[in-house]
């Protein structure tokens, strides 16, 4: 690494002190929980002239956020982000282990009616793969996305990212990337399922779907620990081979059963059983969706005839909690015997402790899924990050979202020919980042992701970190450290009183997952890796 000069420190030191002049640039780091609105100059959660700090396990991604200003008289042209090698010792961070994205922005509109302006946020994740300008007065966040890679030397990686401009002088950023001793496994403890289905990307590129752009938009979503359906046996066999270990082979209707029911759910089970990893890994179908008390008769039907068909394969079935017209125990008396795992509506709006107690003692196995909360894009990184926390902490090991890719109407026909990005997001016929967690690369050649599921990928990792621990500590005896791993395990109130009540500071987050990073290096020494 080479060593800033006496210019460029002074810089810094400049710039951490606070005496900044409007018409000079500025570079500082925020926490990718924290979301950079514009415009935002003065965000209070950016850390000007501060370094960029990273800390991950081999086998986990994670980022860092820097955030560059524009002057408020001056408008940044031909900006430039450059990110030398990072070194410990004679090691390098390979390059295939490091990206940079430039965070987009869309115009944020209240998703229900009134439709209320709520500005400009940030949520694409653009390729920064060339020069961009920033306006006179507005910011850029600019995310550097690692991955620590198998076999990787574990300790301090040290570089710099040199930010230049038309007229500017390189800015430089220091960067420190710690990356702990342990790995963390590919193999999902946590499912989180989400539909690839809709065929929005085919409508808004027609024929720009290949088999090739496919695999690469799944293996996007196994980066992130996405377990998508649907798949074919193929695409199943690759997903397994990535660490995906649940899979959904079939949704029901809510409001009856087709005719051909019987033979698809035989041929479905005859086609898992051939399979060769099948009994490594959990199929299961989606009964009728958030049936209503009017169609519990439709569920009871879906779930008897899975059970006489392929009792191999497990029932799920969602309820929205407005649907309970009668309490939640009538439906779930009603579905006694018809179903495995009910996936709660969970909301901050909804009482889910409570009717979450109600369906575990009825016998049911519990997963959530997100209505109106969490995933939006005017919500906090700490929002999306932290739900995986509470799903440690209650013991609910899945979560549905309903949808990866469903853009919109005004979004999928585009205006005079045009698509974004070359014309706005439209927020309003997407509502505001529900049923999608990625954006259309142009031409649609491919996808790209968003602010939001990073998060929900960072989330979905830490939980990886508790399994991991809590894997180990069963190994031990009752000694010291398994005390303090049990109390790590059990997650202190501090952290997550209740489902509605949660940290919302991102570094309460870093230092315990830093704790839970500490231990399981700890413990695999003493268990030696076992």
């Amino acid at each position: 690494m080479r060593t800033p000069s006496a210019v460029v420190m002074t810089l810094l030191l400049v710039l951490t002190s606070g005496a900044w002049a409007a018409d000079a640039p500025r570079v500082g780091a925020a926490d990718t929980m924290v979301k950079i609105p514009r415009p935002g100059a003065g965000h209070a959660d950016v850390k000007w002239g501060q370094p960029l700090r990273v800390e991950l396990a081999r086998g986990e991604f994670e980022s860092a956020q820097t955030v560059i200003a524009a002057p408020e008289t001056k408008a940044l042209r031909d900006v430039k982000v450059t990110v030398g090698a990072l070194v410990n010792g004679k090691t390098a961070w390979p390059a295939s282990g490091l990206s940079v994205w430039r965070a987009g922005y869309v115009e944020m509109f209240n998703l229900w009616a009134p439709h209320n302006n709520q500005g400009w946020q940030p949520d694409p994740l653009l390729p920064c793969d060339g020069p961009f300008d920033i306006e006179a007065g507005m910011v850029q966040p600019v995310w550097l996305r690692l991955h620590g890679l198998e076999g990787m030397t574990a300790g301090v990686y040290r570089g710099e990212a040199v930010v230049s401009a038309e007229g500017v002088p390189g800015m430089y950023v220091p960067i420190e990337v710690t990356l702990w001793d342990f790995t963390l496994p590919a193999e999902q403890h946590f499912t989180y399922s989400v539909p690839t289905w809709g065929g929005q990307w085919e409508a808004m590129y027609p024929k720009s779907v290949t088999p090739e752009r496919w695999r690469a938009y799944l293996d996007l979503l196994l980066d992130y620990r996405v377990s998508s359906f649907p798949m074919t046996d193929d695409e199943m066999t690759h997903a397994f081979q990535r660490g995906q270990r649940e899979f959904c082979l079939m949704c029901f209707p809510v409001d009856y059963v087709p005719a051909d029911s019987r033979k698809k759910v035989a041929d479905l089970a005859a086609d898992w059983a051939k399979l060769p990893w099948s009994s490594k890994a959990t199929p299961y179908v989606l009964l009728g969706d958030e049936a209503p008390p009017q169609y519990y008769h439709v569920n009871q039907e879906e779930g008897r005839l899975m059970h006489e068909v392929a009792p191999i394969i497990q029932r799920r079935f969602t309820l929205s909690p407005e649907n309970t017209t009668e309490g939640i125990e009538a439906y779930l008396k009603a579905m006694k015997g018809c179903g495995d795992t009910l996936i709660l509506g969970a909301a901050t709006c909804y009482a889910t402790h409570e009717m979450s107690a109600k369906t575990r003692a009825a016998g049911f196995g519990l997963w959530w899924y997100y209505v109106a909360s969490h995933y939006y894009i005017p919500g906090t990184g700490v929002d999306a990050r932290s739900t995986f926390w509470r799903h440690w902490k209650y013991q609910v090991p899945g979560q549905l979202h309903w949808g990866a890719s469903y853009w919109g109407d005004a979004n999928i026909a585009g205006l005079g020919g045009k698509h974004w990005p070359d014309i706005p997001w439209d927020t309003k016929t997407s509502r505001g980042g529900d049923g999608y967690l990625v954006y259309p690369a142009p031409g649609g050649t491919g996808v790209w992701p968003s602010i939001r599921l990073e998060n929900i990928r960072d989330g979905i990792e830490d939980y990886e970190y508790f399994v991991l621990l809590d894997t180990l500590t069963k190994k031990l005896g009752d000694g010291e450290q398994a005390k303090a791993n049990r109390r790590l395990l059990a997650m202190d109130d501090g952290i997550v009183k209740a489902y509605k009540v949660y940290d919302q500071r991102p570094a309460a987050y870093r230092d315990y997952r830093r704790r839970l990073a500490e231990a399981i290096v700890a413990t695999e020494r003493m268990t030696g890796g076992r």
